[in-house]
């Protein structure tokens, strides 16, 4: 990461944060914004979150409309238990870049896991109109209709996640796992079969 770093002080600093440069050549901005961003992501894999931070609040101050930013930022602040800060970028990712289905999904799960379901909702259908093969937003949405007893309804979510992604041990877990609310026991156990194929070490699937 010390090339880089020397190489973006170097090279991209300049382009990127001076405002008195007027950058005519789109190509080489647009290079230095993407070599920025992969320092960010190196960054935080060494947990350098200061120097992270630093380059994407300067970023998005500056209204650069690039969802990796955003998410980049709100993950920094995830793993350093700041969900509020996440929350409030996914806010201001989701206002800036309005046709970006992951930060509405990575709201959602934010949403989910702090038992918002209906907020969550929102934000996976969202999700879910601008791309239809976002496979956290159906399956979250299988989540939500499970918590909330809409056990018809989560298994058709259920499903439809199922086409775009057929391998996910945690969605035939959960189909099963409404099947059996339903009293639907055969159906629960083909599903619970399923998930055990793909992930034959969680022991909740084995009891």
């Amino acid at each position: 990461y010390e090339i880089m770093e020397k190489k973006f002080i170097e090279l991209y600093k300049d382009i990127l944060f001076n405002p008195e440069n007027n950058i005519s050549n789109e190509s080489v901005y647009s290079e230095a914004l993407e070599f920025a961003v992969n320092l960010t992501n190196i960054y935080i894999l060494i947990k350098k979150y200061d120097s992270a931070t630093n380059i994407l609040t300067k970023l998005i101050e500056q209204n650069v409309k690039k969802e990796e930013i955003y998410k980049h930022l709100a993950i920094i602040y995830l793993t350093t238990n700041q969900v509020i800060k996440a929350l409030n970028v996914y806010n201001l990712g989701i206002k800036n870049i309005p046709n970006s289905s992951e930060l509405y999904s990575n709201r959602g799960v934010l949403y989910y896991k702090a038992n918002k379901l209906d907020l969550a909702e929102n934000d996976f259908l969202k999700a879910y109109e601008l791309n239809k093969f976002d496979f956290i937003a159906k399956s979250h949405l299988g989540f939500i209709n499970l918590k909330k007893g809409n056990y018809e309804e989560s298994i058709k979510y259920f499903k439809e996640a199922l086409g775009i992604k057929p391998f996910s041990a945690d969605v035939y877990m959960s189909i099963g796992n409404a099947y059996e609310k339903l009293n639907k026991l055969i159906e629960a156990r083909d599903n619970y079969e399923m998930a055990y194929e793909y992930n034959p070490n969680n022991h909740i699937i084995i009891k």
